[in-house]
């Protein structure tokens, strides 16, 4: 296995499951070379993104770097509906719903909270914590901050996208998590940039 394959957790092959969920989160700009990578090898049957979707580009915060904020969608649109999977896009905070709208042409766009089965899964999404726990399901995808971390409460899990990403099986339940790029947080934070 090359160094980068180690280094940033990309798996060999995609894991020998009945059907794939792919969860990501608050993902910046510079994290979108590795996602395509990661995705092409993995060929998942669904990608599930519980929101900001550019979220080095805090647009809850300056909606003035709106234009900033459509050309870098564009790109990671590009790599979500490039294959065959079923996208879901939940919005969060700094995401603009009607540029995503106007832009995706497969995805489906969720702006609130929602209820959902994937495969045999039955699953919760929402962008943050408080979203989730409103009517929390047997599986929960989520991200925005670590007010609520990854694990099991009340014999339901509770994956934070922003912990890392996430492989889950449809059918078992079963799941592996996969770490972001080298200074995903920094670039999340707009501290610095992370490595491509």
């Amino acid at each position: 296995m090359s160094f980068i394959k180690r280094l940033f957790g990309i798996p060999p092959e995609r894991p020998p499951w009945e059907g794939l969920v792919v969860h990501l989160a608050d993902t910046p700009s510079c994290s979108y070379r590795y996602l395509r990578r990661l995705l092409r090898r993995l060929r998942p049957d669904w990608i599930v993104h519980t929101g900001d979707l550019v979220d080095d580009v805090k647009l809850g915060l300056y909606p003035q770097l709106e234009k900033l904020y459509a050309e870098r969608l564009s790109r990671l649109l590009d790599i979500l509906e490039e294959g065959p999977s079923q996208v879901i896009l939940v919005m969060g905070n700094h995401d603009a719903a009607s540029r995503v709208r106007a832009r995706a042409r497969s995805s489906q766009i969720l702006t609130e909270p929602a209820n959902l089965t994937l495969g045999r899964l039955s699953l919760r999404v929402a962008h943050g914590p408080e979203g989730i726990m409103t009517d929390p399901q047997p599986m929960n995808l989520f991200g925005h901050d670590l007010t609520l971390r990854s694990g099991m409460r009340e014999e339901k899990l509770f994956l934070n996208g922003i912990e890392g990403i996430h492989l889950i099986c449809p059918t078992t339940g079963l799941f592996r998590r996969l770490r972001y790029p080298i200074g995903t947080d920094d670039s999340r934070l707009l501290r610095r940039r992370c490595r491509p």
